[in-house]
């Protein structure tokens, strides 16, 4: 059925983010955004920074916490890449 599970807007992305995955890096003072969401490819690419930037378990925590919370929000979420603050190369996780 098309239209069913429409691609999120870059403000609902935004809301989810600051309500949901936000307050779980906060805990060890981490900090995500959303870099930049592409509804064709189904592709939500995020800039995690403060501690998370350094911090080594980071592709785990984007891979088992942050991403599944995404897509299962999301299913129109099919990609969700990360990238860390400061470095300009591409999707770390």
């Amino acid at each position: 059925m098309p239209g069913a599970n429409p691609f999120p807007t870059d403000e609902i992305l935004r809301e989810f983010l600051r309500t949901r995955i936000l307050p779980i890096l906060a805990v060890d003072r981490g900090r995500v955004e959303l870099a930049r969401a592409d509804a064709a490819a189904g592709r939500v690419v995020l800039r995690y920074a403060a501690s998370c930037a350094g911090c080594p378990g980071l592709g785990v925590t984007h891979a088992e916490v942050v991403e599944p919370l995404l897509r299962g929000e999301f299913p129109a979420v099919t990609t969700v890449d990360a990238l860390i603050e400061g470095e300009k190369n591409g999707p770390v996780a």
